[in-house]
């Protein structure tokens, strides 16, 4: 199947956008530096991040179907599933670790 070449024309400036808008309103976030408005900005955001993220996917397909040929391409994934894994296990509590930032941001 041919995709449009204007989507993939919108495509990647939209997520280049969204994830430096992301990025900046999670550290905004992270040094609670809060307005009524990042949270919200950083929700919308990442949800559109996400969408777009899985039509990348769609369009790009044979070219990532491509890439996971290569040992190199499974070396990386192994390696970014280990330290997501990692992360996510955190403290001994079982849970990630949450530092006072991330406590008063729950209560919010």
């Amino acid at each position: 199947m041919k995709i449009p070449t204007s989507i993939k024309t919108v495509l990647s400036p939209f997520l280049t956008i969204a994830f430096l808008a992301i990025s900046a309103t999670g550290l905004l976030m992270f040094f609670r530096v809060h307005s009524g408005t990042i949270r919200e900005i950083h929700e919308i955001l990442g949800i559109l991040f996400v969408v777009a993220g899985l039509v990348h996917f769609i369009v790009n397909f044979r070219q990532i179907a491509s890439y996971l040929k290569l040992r190199r391409s499974w070396i990386a994934i192994v390696a970014a599933v280990a330290l997501i894994a990692f992360a996510a296990i955190g403290d001994d509590e079982g849970g990630p670790e949450r530092g006072p930032h991330m406590e008063q941001a729950g209560r919010q």
